[in-house]
């Protein structure tokens, strides 16, 4: 819903979207130019190829890992890279309008450790509450959307009905 929503108010395109939900897929390993490291999965490899040939201002992308690798490493090694600045792109971005900025960083992230995306997205969607448009602040979505609801056994009973049943999902 988050998407559909930047994208309608011209602040994503939909190009972005859509490399943000493919990544790589579509490319064929044996067919890609050579992975540079060992460190780097096949699959990171294959979202970072097709990040840099979709978004003009990641085509160097792969020239920046090979000659920086000893900044990417540890980042990509990192237990929680999400909440690292970027090795070499952060300063790129860094001047990005907010949506615009958060964005790109997640659609990094998801091409390197695809394995964070989750959290990330609820970073994301916690971070853009409010988007500027048409001289105004529009709603978007905000931290209401990633905080767990906490009923409490009471306000449940009191709602509760004969003809209507009540099912608890417990998670830890």
């Amino acid at each position: 819903m988050t998407f559909k929503i930047l994208t309608t108010a011209n602040k994503l395109d939909s190009r972005s979207i859509s490399l943000f939900l493919r990544g790589g897929s579509a490319l064929d390993i044996t067919q890609a130019k050579p992975k540079p490291f060992q460190w780097m999965s096949d699959e990171a490899w294959l979202h970072i190829l097709q990040l840099s040939a979709t978004i003009p201002m990641f085509k160097a992308i792969v020239e920046d890992i090979q000659s920086n690798e000893a900044a990417f490493l540890p980042w990509y090694n990192s237990n929680e890279p999400e909440k690292f600045p970027i090795p070499i792109l952060e300063p790129r971005i860094a001047d990005l309008e907010d949506v615009t900025y958060n964005f790109n960083r997640l659609l990094i992230l998801r091409c390197f450790r695809e394995d964070r995306t989750l959290l990330a997205v609820n970073d994301f969607i916690r971070k853009v509450d409010f988007i500027d448009q048409h001289g105004g602040r529009l709603p978007v979505m905000g931290p209401k959307y990633t905080e767990p609801v906490t009923d409490t056994v009471e306000s449940v009973y009191k709602e509760m009905e004969s003809t209507t049943p009540v099912i608890f999902l417990l998670s830890a």
